[in-house]
């Protein structure tokens, strides 16, 4: 006699359905140990990804307003500006790589940001509180050569990307160095000796140190520092 049988063709002493499968699991059934997409859990992950841009978009932004403050004669607010677009510029990068949302996008947007807010904002600043007056050809040249050597430091940057160390000087410390020097608006001779030495470590080879690298160094001074324990005084006549 054959054995009793369930709908869908399950055995119950074998536990198999008509499929050979656990279960009775056949084509077009879900697995019941598979759980269902979490919509929240896509939501999060999509929010991940744009927060980075975010804060990009917002150093871009903060670098046009300085542009805006620069040509109506605001050199303070200016360069606050682009201190503040500095900060957004190391809290996008941090922020992508803890989300892990690092890519060609997010490097290429900040780029863009960067050679507005730390290329051509100060670049203008400069050339506007100081150099405008005192030479005005010479200063426009020196002002355009800045922001030509902040393009080509960004378009070379990945070509030559370390871990240990940054080839040349990045644009984000150069840029607030010379949008600080625009507000301070020391002699144009200065101005454009300050212009033409940031401009020119930025498209060198000269090594500075990067993030990566000064936290190590910081973290291997710490170790240093710490104490070491003192091992116990011994007997030399040994145990009495």
């Amino acid at each position: 006699m054959d054995p009793l049988r369930l709908p869908h063709g399950r055995d119950p002493a074998r536990g198999l359905g008509a499929s050979g499968l656990p279960g009775g699991e056949g084509p077009g059934r879900a697995h019941p140990d598979r759980a269902p997409r979490d919509p929240a859990r896509r939501g999060d992950r999509a929010l991940s990804n744009l927060l980075p841009s975010i804060l990009t978009l917002g150093n871009l932004t903060a670098g046009f307003v300085a542009l805006s403050l620069a040509t109506g004669g605001l050199f303070v607010e200016a360069a606050v500006l682009v201190a503040l677009a500095a900060g957004l510029d190391l809290a996008d990068g941090a922020l992508a790589r803890f989300c892990s949302v690092e890519g060609e996008f997010g490097a290429n947007l900040d780029s863009l940001a960067d050679v507005v807010s730390f290329g051509a904002a100060p670049a203008l600043a400069l050339y506007l509180s100081t150099l405008q007056e005192g030479m005005p050809y010479v200063g426009l040249a020196v002002s355009a050569g800045f922001l030509a050597c902040g393009a080509a430091r960004l378009a070379r940057f990945p070509l030559v990307k370390r871990e240990d160390c940054y080839l040349g000087l990045p644009i984000p410390p150069a840029g607030l160095a010379l949008a600080l020097l625009a507000a301070a608006g020391p002699p144009p001779v200065l101005a454009l000796a300050a212009s033409l030495a940031l401009g020119a470590l930025m498209v060198s080879r000269v090594p500075f140190p990067s993030l990566a690298a000064l936290k190590a160094f910081r973290r291997a001074v710490g170790r240093d520092r710490v104490p070491k324990a003192k091992e116990p005084l011994r007997d030399a006549g040994g145990s009495r």
